[in-house]
């Protein structure tokens, strides 16, 4: 594999009116696709967005969910992603054992999975970190994800404030090369601070994750989850980004990781 592309299906967070869904001025539903095969999270607008952007939905045979929050987990979406695969193989659900649960298809393969479980899924290697964020079911864990590639570590951290500090520990010795960060807000201050993240918290986590030499100069930072409430216009909201380092996501943006980087 000489390069590994990822596509940004949605980039919203929950305050936008799907039903009602105009992609030439709202943000879809969070979900992105790694290479032509990994879909995270599914949405109200994944099966959509996939079409939309020339992704053929018999090429994915892995779904993996960070948590069950509307605007990531919709069963009808995914009973359309399931139909529109056609006679391909049953879809690899990669979950935790609560949004199992909710899955009344049967033509899925379960996999459960808990907070510091790692597991392949393709030729990749995702690490499960416990994220600071949650849902109704209190017992239901949410999750980020630390993606090991041929190309180089992918930090994934959708929805999410702090990181917890098990993280800390299950990121040790690991460099991350492309950081995926939750930005729900653009300005810190806002009620939602415990379990999402703002431009503060992001340059703060940022200089933490360099000192403790999991990211560093390199390292391409893509914010992600943004509030319709909360961000200016998309060429506003890119323009602050840039001016700080920083990329960020737009429905349809489409990164290349070419070749591992030491």
């Amino acid at each position: 594999m000489d390069e590994l592309t990822i596509c940004f299906l949605g980039t919203g967070a929950a305050d936008f009116d799907w039903p009602h869904f105009d992609p030439a001025t709202m943000r879809g539903s969070c979900s992105t696709l790694i290479g032509s095969r990994i879909l995270i999270d599914c949405g109200p607008t994944t099966l959509s967005q996939l079409l939309r952007f020339g992704c053929d939905p018999a090429l994915v045979t892995d779904l993996v969910f960070t948590h069950s929050h509307a605007d990531h987990f919709d069963e009808e979406t995914l009973e359309r992603l399931i139909a529109a695969r056609g006679d391909a193989p049953p879809l690899t659900v990669h979950a935790v054992a609560q949004l199992l649960q909710r899955i009344a298809s049967r033509r899925i393969t379960p996999h459960p999975i808990t907070k510091r479980d790692t597991f392949p899924v393709g030729d990749l290697s995702f690490t499960a970190l416990p994220a600071n964020h949650t849902v109704e079911d209190l017992d239901e864990l949410c999750l980020h994800y630390l993606i090991e590639t041929p190309q180089g570590n992918i930090l994934y951290a959708l929805d999410g404030a702090w990181y917890c500090s098990e993280a800390r520990f299950l990121l040790r010795d690991k460099r991350v090369h492309l950081l995926i960060q939750d930005a729900t807000m653009q300005h810190a201050g806002d009620r939602r601070f415990m379990e999402h993240a703002d431009a503060e918290m992001v340059a703060l986590l940022k200089r933490g994750l360099d000192a403790l030499g999991v990211t560093d100069t390199r390292t391409l930072v893509v914010l992600n989850h943004m509030a319709r409430t909360l961000w200016p216009s998309f060429d506003e909201s890119e323009a602050f980004a840039r001016g700080r380092g920083w990329c960020m996501a737009r429905d349809g943006l489409v990164l290349t990781l070419p070749t591992k980087k030491e």
